[in-house]
């Protein structure tokens, strides 16, 4: 195979040619010989450098972190163990990103467990903990007691009609 244009190696590498020109700009490519034209001419065997950025920020590796895998290929002291130094450090960060998503969830999860969806928005148990007030709820009522202002639910009460809200269910607390 004879050199590559831009337009023909990025169809090759299933990428944009702009992904090429950026992967040149940040050194992941070596800039490649031009034509007289003004073509550039990348050898064939860029495309198997693309296809390893891509893998490999799949994988989650950094642009910075690509490169270092790149530059290793190139040394020729460096060993297995070198990559497998860069791995474990990005399976330690999967991790942690991992944990602090599952941390995330819980928080969710717990004020999604706390709102219903059916109280008012200025009431809205997932709001007021965004923004940061550390407000205590009142237990949610029984069946058939209604809503007061105050937050606190009266037997035989029911809830004044609201926003899109013809009349009252008769339900109390719809939070």
């Amino acid at each position: 195979m004879t050199s590559l244009r831009i337009g023909e190696l990025a169809r090759l590498a299933n990428v944009n040619v702009q992904t090429l020109r950026f992967y040149e700009r940040k050194g992941l490519l070596s800039a490649p010989p031009r034509r007289l034209s003004g073509y550039r001419e990348y050898p064939p065997e860029t495309v198997g450098i693309v296809r390893f950025i891509q893998r490999a920020q799949e994988l989650g590796f950094s642009l910075r972190e690509v490169k270092e895998l790149l530059a290793l290929q190139k040394v020729p002291r460096a060993t297995c163990g070198d990559v497998v130094v860069l791995a474990r450090h990005k399976m330690d960060e999967i991790d942690a990103k991992i944990s602090d998503l599952r941390a995330m969830r819980t928080a969710l999860a717990s004020l999604l467990k706390d709102c219903t969806g059916t109280a008012p928005i200025a009431q809205c148990p997932i709001l007021e903990s965004l923004a940061g007030k550390v407000k205590r709820r009142p237990p949610l009522p029984e069946v058939g007691q209604a809503f007061q202002p105050d937050g606190f639910c009266q037997p035989g009460k029911a809830d004044p009609p609201g926003p899109g809200k013809e009349q009252s269910d008769g339900n109390c607390c719809n939070r």
